[in-house]
């Protein structure tokens, strides 16, 4: 019996049951023994030895397997970043939180330097618990040392993998990500796939398509948008007769944005009986016609019977429109989309609108966005369903200086849904942007603290909880979208002064402590830029 196992029977046995024999301490522990206070308890004793004799057992064992050979890390390609700028970083990995972490790890992606070999353990340890989340400039900041450490640990190296480009991949590491990685894993690889190897990517959707939940096919099929070409048709055509409506309709969409298939030669003849251009004296106007009857052949478009009221035949005009190219009204109706929206006249004028914004957002199609966006309710002045959507057809600058005339005119309507604009935006935001939303923040604080703050014996203070619930989320989009340029100005202009003499709840305990970690979290951003941008 080893010595070890020995010790172990005791332990389990009690010193009560069984005395161990005073010669249990062999060589080299009888010293350790002798060096021990006489009064120390035996228990005490024999725990120690224990724990001495696990470390010896340990001392100088290889944790790889016999024959393996350890490969030395490849040389760095990236200089490290400065002193000061890694003491910051690791003060960051320590305190801040998840957010600021990943915005921090992205600037020093951004100035192409790498994070010291002593951080990697420490930003290994707290990418585990926010895999999900990591960024890919973290595979850039780790270095190849990074690269080479977490191939030795499996959590990091599912992490590594799952963030390196597919190029950089072998094909049995890609094979074991697409088997074994989470949804969001393997939707982040068939991505990538559907850019650098699309024949591959066609093949292991196909093969893995019978065996996926329907809620995961429908995100799988969604990567097909990704460098759509003709030879995805034979695959989408075998979906199209799945009995899932939702797998139906999206093979349908994806193939109507194919100007060669079968698909969209369907649609554009059933799309000439649907809108038609009418002369009047009071000018052109645009009417829609509802379908007499349900065609069979429509279920392949995922367009499901379910009646025949007026109601279910104007859905079924709705969902034939949100898969015609909108430039195909253009041709048919011999009108601009801006005169062919505002001509519309339509007891179905809601469902046929509806379904031009679906198509124009499923093809990308920026007039039409623009004709959309400018549309009024004639009835409420309030802009369509939805249409902040359309904000993803445009150029960065247009969508911007859209967002721009909203905040700067409280008397247009779309000032009102400034925030359902805003989550529209992609980050970062241009400077020019970014400074005038800051500023627009700042005027809406001050406004909103002169309201809560207004005294009247007449009436009741008013209930600010919703915008100011509104301005909060408004100042989070910021603290992620603000490009480096802004930080500085972010400092100087938001202030939580106007809000001292406020005695709301709401204000004092949510709004001032997120205008506070706001304002900290932009400065710790913009001390470590200073520090990058020295080296």
């Amino acid at each position: 019996m080893s010595r070890l196992k020995l010790l172990t029977r005791y332990a389990l046995l009690g010193t009560r049951q069984e005395q161990p024999p005073p010669e249990i301490a062999t060589t080299p522990f009888d010293r350790l023994l002798d060096e021990l206070p006489e009064n120390l308890p035996l228990e005490r004793k024999l725990l120690l030895l224990a724990g001495a004799e696990a470390v010896y057992t340990l001392a100088g064992t290889s944790p790889f397997s016999v024959g393996v050979t350890l490969t030395a890390a490849p040389a760095e390609k990236l200089p490290l970043c400065p002193p000061r700028a890694a003491a910051m970083l690791e003060s960051m990995l320590e305190q801040a939180s998840s957010e600021v972490q990943f915005q921090a790890l992205e600037l020093v992606a951004r100035h192409g330097l790498r994070l010291p070999f002593t951080m990697l353990p420490r930003l290994f340890e707290m990418l585990d618990t926010k895999r999900a989340d990591a960024p890919p400039a973290v595979v850039q900041v780790i270095g190849e040392r990074g690269r080479w450490l977490a191939r030795f640990q499996p959590s990091w190296y599912r992490l590594l993998i799952s963030r390196l480009p597919a190029t950089e991949l072998s094909e049995q590491e890609m094979s074991a990500l697409w088997k074994e990685g989470t949804i969001a894993e393997r939707l982040a690889l068939l991505r990538q796939l559907r850019i650098h190897n699309r024949s591959l990517a066609r093949q292991w959707l196909a093969e893995a398509w019978p065996k996926e939940r329907l809620e995961q096919r429908l995100a799988l099929l969604k990567t097909v948008e990704i460098g759509l070409e003709e030879a995805d048709e034979a695959f989408l055509e075998t979906v199209r007769d799945q009995r899932s409506p939702q797998e139906r309709r999206q093979a349908a969409a994806l193939l109507a944005r194919l100007p060669t298939s079968a698909c969209r030669r369907e649609l554009l003849a059933v799309a000439q009986n649907l809108l038609r251009k009418e002369r009047r004296p009071s000018g052109d106007r645009v009417c829609a016609f509802l379908p007499q009857a349900y065609l069979p052949e429509w279920r392949r478009f995922g367009i499901e019977q379910g009646g025949s009221s007026p109601q279910r035949r104007a859905e079924w005009l709705q969902a034939l429109i949100s898969l015609v190219p909108p430039d195909y009204w253009e041709q048919q109706l011999q009108l601009s989309p801006a005169d062919s929206v505002h001509a519309l006249e339509s007891d179905w004028r809601t469902q046929v609108l509806t379904g031009l914004l679906q198509a124009t957002l499923l093809h990308r199609a920026p007039s039409w966005a623009r004709a959309l966006l400018s549309w009024l309710d004639p009835d409420t002045q309030q802009p369509l369903t939805g249409a902040e959507d359309l904000l993803n057809c445009l150029e960065q600058q247009e969508a911007e200086q859209f967002v721009l005339r909203a905040l700067a005119s409280p008397e247009q309507r779309w000032s009102e849904r400034w925030l359902a604009l805003l989550t529209r935006l992609p980050g970062p935001w241009s400077t020019v942007f970014g400074c005038r939303f800051l500023e627009h923040l700042q005027s809406r604080l001050e406004q909103l603290a002169r309201l809560a703050t207004r005294k009247s014996p007449l009436t009741a203070p008013p209930d600010l909880t919703e915008e100011w619930q509104q301005w909060e989320k408004g100042l989070r989009i910021a603290s992620k979208a603000l490009p480096e340029a802004c930080f500085d100005y972010a400092l100087q202009v938001i202030q939580a002064a106007p809000l001292q003499t406020i005695s709301s709840y709401y204000v004092q305990y949510t709004i001032i402590p997120s205008i506070n970690a706001f304002l900290e979290n932009i400065a710790c951003l913009r001390d470590l830029l200073k520090e990058l941008e020295e080296r």
